[in-house]
């Protein structure tokens, strides 16, 4: 009789344990599950004539929208490096720090 008490305690807190998992950053914080940018079906990815950097739009579970980049400039000091907000270099761009922790918790882009 108490394992079902048990069982539904356990299914609350494994819940709970999953809802908690946005990307916080500098004072950004993605909530996941993100849904990237579309139309009529297919993701709108701008690629940049500097080599090839992505930007990638999305929006968090709470409807927060950001923009993503991917640096893939020519002779950048940070290829594949993962910014937020604003183009790679730019003043108001957040370079993601722990990029593995972003890809587990928000996507791989």
């Amino acid at each position: 009789m108490k394992t079902i008490p048990l069982l539904a305690l356990m299914v609350l807190v494994a819940g709970c344990a999953q809802t908690n998992r946005a990307f916080v950053q500098d004072g950004i914080r993605i909530v996941p599950p993100v849904e990237r940018e579309h139309d009529g079906g297919q993701i709108i990815i701008t690629a940049f004539n500097d080599g090839g950097t992505k930007s990638i739009k999305i929006t968090d579970a709470d409807g927060k929208t950001f923009n993503i980049y991917i640096d893939h400039r020519i002779n950048s000091k940070s290829p594949g490096a993962i910014y937020l907000n604003a183009y790679p270099g730019d003043s108001n761009s957040v370079r993601v720090v722990d990029q593995e922790a972003f890809k587990r918790k928000v996507g791989d882009f």
